[in-house]
């Protein structure tokens, strides 16, 4: 484990190595995403953007990786209604998110994501064999793979078909699905709070995840796929997940 200085100094160090030339930073990057857990949670951030920086990712840039969100779901048609009527949506209207459900035009669209993907997969000569396909463990993103699977004749007990806890949506805690208006006048204090860090990457939602909290936790899915895809040498994942986790 490092101080944060001496993480911030080898920061600054490898920021200038970037800027000089990318590829001799690559062996430091790497060494810094294997050590992950030991580095100072103060200076993450900037580690993540040097990342970034060098077209992230040393592991993963050289597969195939299609993110696929989930079709439509109750709670995205609920939004979309109470938009157009001009309601807001209350707290006695929420769903437990891990329960949503595909509507219809959602078990349509993941039907015809099967019929595509499975199109997309022969004229790529991509054989099941050589995709590892990550799955959300929320019942939307579940539904979406099994009813696409249905023309994809993917074995869900297999061992290249997994599902991460840590693809979850993100989680907005007590703001779930509640319209804006309703979160200034039930949680009128801590509303404020969590909407005055100006910079929306950090800004939390009540007993919730910001998006810093989220690639966090999304660090976990990374390392996954580059040690499942080296050692069985698999080229291409399917990501079965959610707007702001994908």
């Amino acid at each position: 484990i490092i101080s944060d200085d001496e993480s911030f100094a080898l920061a600054q160090r490898v920021s200038q190595i970037i800027s000089e030339n990318p590829d001799d930073s690559l062996e430091i990057i790497i060494y810094v995403l294997d050590n992950w857990d030991n580095i100072p949670e103060s200076t993450k951030v900037i580690w993540g953007e040097l990342i970034e920086s060098v077209g992230f990712y040393p592991y993963i840039e050289k597969l195939n990786i299609l993110l696929i969100r989930h079709g439509e779901s109750e709670v995205n048609a609920l939004q979309a209604n109470y938009k157009n009527l001009g309601q807001p949506l209350t707290e006695n209207l929420k769903i437990e998110d891990s329960l949503v459900k595909l509507t219809d035009t959602g078990i349509e669209q993941a039907n015809q994501l099967g019929i595509s993907l499975k199109k997309y997969m022969q004229k790529q000569g991509i054989s099941n064999n050589d995709v590892l396909v990550l799955v959300s463990p929320y019942e939307r993103a579940r539904q979406t793979f099994e009813i696409a699977n249905k023309h994809l004749d993917f074995i869900e007990s297999a061992q290249n078909i997994v599902v991460l806890n840590s693809l979850i949506e993100q989680f907005f805690g007590a703001f779930h699905m509640i319209s804006r208006d309703v979160k200034k006048s039930t949680y009128p204090k801590v509303y404020e709070e969590c909407t005055r860090n100006t910079l929306t990457y950090f800004k939390p939602t009540f007993l919730g995840e910001s998006p810093f909290d989220v690639c966090n936790r999304l660090w976990s899915a990374i390392y996954f796929i580059k040690d499942y895809t080296n050692e069985n040498n698999i080229k291409n994942v399917f990501i079965f997940g959610h707007g702001n986790a994908n």
